[in-house]
């Protein structure tokens, strides 16, 4: 009974927490110095981070799935779930490391610009 109640507790570690929170630096990138940074306001803290990896993998993982399934007939099993959560920690860490802090900082004005030019 413990035996799985710590399996089933490790499972949704591993299938919850890493895809959102690799996913999280995408888009709340660190900052080191926050008063020093343009964008203080998008930078979170670690418990912020944490909660908010839960559910940034609970929104890709469903989506993902909902997705996949109704255009490739991927089937909902257990080697797919490890499968689409390793391939969403992987892309995550490939998109944090294109996303170089001046990327997003340029990217970020725009948006700023394109909202005070509203009427």
């Amino acid at each position: 009974m413990l035996t799985e109640v710590l399996i089933w507790t490790l499972v949704c570690l591993l299938m919850f927490v890493p895809p959102g929170y690799i996913w999280s630096y995408v888009f709340f990138p660190y900052r080191e110095g926050v008063d020093e940074a343009p964008m203080e306001a998008l930078s979170i803290s670690m418990v912020e981070r944490l909660i908010l990896s839960v559910g940034i993998s609970m929104g890709l993982l469903a989506l993902s799935f909902m997705f996949l399934n109704s255009l490739v007939r991927v089937p909902v099993e257990i080697p797919s779930i490890i499968g689409l959560v390793v391939l969403l920690t992987v892309a995550g860490s490939f998109m944090t490391r294109c996303y170089s802090k001046h990327v997003f900082t340029r990217w970020m004005d725009r948006l700023r610009r394109i909202g005070s030019s509203g009427p």
